[in-house]
């Protein structure tokens, strides 16, 4: 399992990424073609920045609507109730 990533993972991006990640993040949910024309480059250059994007754990890409979808941890993830008592009883 990849590494949940954070919003403070976004800023490390380069322009690119970072500019293509942040418009998904707005958008919710958005094609190739739609990426495409945002950012202004062609979905042949686009693709491997994608690409890279989904395997860094940054996006999801639902192959069946061809929509990808951001796959950041938008909120701070609370530590569960177990391992809280658990730092306490140490």
């Amino acid at each position: 399992m990849k590494p949940s990533r954070t919003m403070t993972d976004i800023l490390s991006l380069a322009e690119a990424e970072r500019s293509v990640v942040n418009w998904v993040l707005r958008k919710r949910r958005c094609t190739l073609e739609q990426i495409s024309q945002q950012i202004e480059k062609s979905p042949e250059e686009l693709r491997p920045i994608l690409n890279q994007l989904v395997s860094a754990g940054f996006l999801l890409e639902d192959i069946e609507t061809e929509k990808f979808r951001i796959a950041v941890r938008t909120k701070p993830q609370r530590p569960s109730t177990e391992k809280l008592w658990d730092a306490l009883s140490d």
